[in-house]
């Protein structure tokens, strides 16, 4: 398994146009990329937010990433995105 790993800064000015956005656009966006198995985002803090989508493999990981634009809502904006292969997990 692998998993995408996004971090964005988000302007404290529109958190809550961000947030919306994420409910409404990006996570019915996400569970369409091929071969998704479950996704979390995390409540931002100091001004960046994380997500970690897992994939059953690294090209449809990759492949979802690629789509990811570098402004993905209001306030938002992308400071990375990385794959990584999942090594342990419960």
């Amino acid at each position: 398994m692998y998993v995408s790993l996004v971090t964005v800064s988000i302007d404290p000015n529109q958190q809550d146009a961000a947030r919306a956005n994420l409910e409404a656009q990006v996570v019915p966006m996400v569970r369409q990329n091929a071969g998704v198995k479950w996704g979390v985002w995390l409540d931002p803090k100091e001004g960046t937010g994380m997500s970690l989508v897992g994939f059953d493999t690294k090209e449809n990981a990759e492949a979802a990433l690629a789509r990811v634009p570098d402004e993905p809502g209001p306030g938002v904006k992308v400071l990375t995105k990385e794959v990584r292969e999942v090594v342990a997990g419960f």
